[in-house]
């Protein structure tokens, strides 16, 4: 048994693999010498992807980067730049983004990717502008490539240098344990361990993750569950799991345009044998296969703290 000390903070996951009391991680002690090794996640995507960062950030004679973080966990200290939570608030994000346009920021705003997605496309919708520089953090779950597009092109359309980058972890472990920002011709992401404080190995074709603590002691291995294959040139490639992401959502959501992504948020369900999506709060129901926002909320358990149910089993199901 750990014995806490005040000042300690637990991170639990933000999806439901452990549902018990246990399943967190002490994701900060006050009381024990500070370690900044591992966890300064921008300095560590900066190592990993030079070119990702800006000049004006690299050099530290500009504005500091401005990290909006709408996760629903704690990602620990950003120790590289000033940070706004925004509690899942839209309209606390969208300050935000006012501020690092205004201040000339480089916003880093770090979240699910259908909720950051829901965050610019409403902050457009509001004809608010985005940052000159904007770097997505998202992780939690697959970031469907045809809403990278999107999101890429409206990026371009306001002349903002966007960067995306896709991290891969365990509450139980530590966040961004895997970072990737490139992807491979047949559209899965290439992840790099992020540094020498996290070792990745596979058992078979699962996950195993393991973090050096600040007193260079590592924790157990821990079985994420999830399957991947390991390339020579130290990079992995997670495999595609029926159980998390039913093949024929896959296919649906990458059938999606730019029109469907700005009226929907990417949360489907079964209903009558088909598949229903969700419309953002704006729009109305114009065509068969959609649905309602809070209708939607109501009949399928919605909820922006909640993963989208993807999976073969629980998709079918959800209706």
């Amino acid at each position: 048994m750990i014995e806490f000390l005040p000042g300690d903070i637990l991170s639990y996951s933000s999806g439901s693999t452990q549902g018990g009391a246990d399943g967190y991680r002490l994701a900060r002690r006050l009381n024990a010498p500070p370690s900044n090794e591992g966890r300064d996640l921008y300095a560590l995507v900066a190592g990993l992807f030079p070119d990702a960062i800006d000049d004006r950030e690299r050099s530290l004679d500009g504005a500091p980067p401005l990290f909006i973080n709408a996760y629903p966990a704690y990602l620990g200290e950003m120790w590289s730049g000033v940070l706004v939570d925004t509690y899942l608030s839209e309209r606390t994000a969208w300050r935000a983004l006012q501020l690092a346009e205004r201040e000339d920021m480089c916003a880093v705003v770090m979240g699910q990717p259908l909720f950051v997605a829901q965050i610019l496309l409403g902050a457009q919708a509001s004809d608010l502008r985005w940052p000159s520089r904007m770097m997505l953090w998202v992780g939690g779950y697959v970031l469907p490539a045809s809403l990278r597009r999107v999101l890429a092109d409206r990026a371009r359309a306001q002349g903002c240098a966007l960067e995306v980058i896709e991290f891969y972890g365990a509450a139980e472990v530590d966040a961004g344990c895997l970072i990737g920002r490139e992807r491979d011709a047949s559209g899965q992401v290439i992840y790099r361990p992020r540094g020498p404080d996290v070792r990745v190995e596979l058992r078979g074709d699962r996950i195993r993750l393991q973090r050096r603590d600040a007193q260079g002691d590592w924790s157990p291995p821990f079985d994420t569950g999830d399957q991947a294959e390991a390339h020579g040139d130290g990079t992995f490639r997670l495999r595609s799991d029926a159980k998390r992401l039913d093949p024929r959502v896959h296919a649906l959501l990458e059938s999606w345009d730019e029109v469907d992504w700005l009226r929907r948020t990417g949360y489907v369900a079964r209903s009558d044998d088909a598949y229903v999506s969700q419309l953002r709060s704006h729009v109305s129901v114009d065509e068969s296969g959609e649905q309602e926002f809070y209708d939607f909320c109501r009949e399928h358990h919605m909820g922006w703290l909640t993963k989208p149910q993807w999976g073969l089993n629980v998709a079918a199901a959800s209706g």
